[in-house]
């Protein structure tokens, strides 16, 4: 009889880059400390697949240099987000798409998106679409 695995808790699923969800991202947010909350200024992240996916699972897609002015933060040389309520960044483009960067950990962020006009609303089951990684 074949034994079944126990699912991987949030930490662990963190900790190696898998899958997880908006609604945990957020939630684990919340728990970091206020100055881990902080968005530096300025910094060079790795953009990094999640694992487990099945195209390119746990892959470095190239580097962002993230720029926080204000209440916004640039990222990927052209994106931007704004800063809501909960401390997450958010924004929307006139295609429909939703972006929210979460800070998970002291050096790393989880990017999701979503297309509201192709895509059901997943609202806070929506998988990460992929991880920054602080270099420096």
């Amino acid at each position: 009889m074949a034994k079944l695995e126990a699912a991987p808790d949030f930490e662990e699923m963190l900790r190696e880059r898998g899958p997880i969800t908006l609604g945990d991202a957020r939630t684990k947010f919340q728990k970091l400390s206020e100055e881990e909350q902080k968005a530096p200024c300025c910094g060079c992240y790795c953009v990094k697949t999640p694992k487990g996916i099945d195209c390119c699972s746990n892959f470095p897609l190239g580097p962002s240099f993230n720029c926080a002015i204000g209440g916004c933060m640039w990222y990927c040389c052209f994106m931007a987000v704004c800063k809501a309520a909960d401390g997450t960044y958010n924004c929307g483009d006139l295609k429909g798409n939703q972006y929210t960067l979460v800070k998970v950990e002291k050096n790393t962020w989880a990017w999701f998106s979503q297309n509201e006009v192709l895509q059901r609303d997943e609202g806070e089951d929506l998988k990460v679409g992929c991880y920054f990684e602080r270099l420096f």
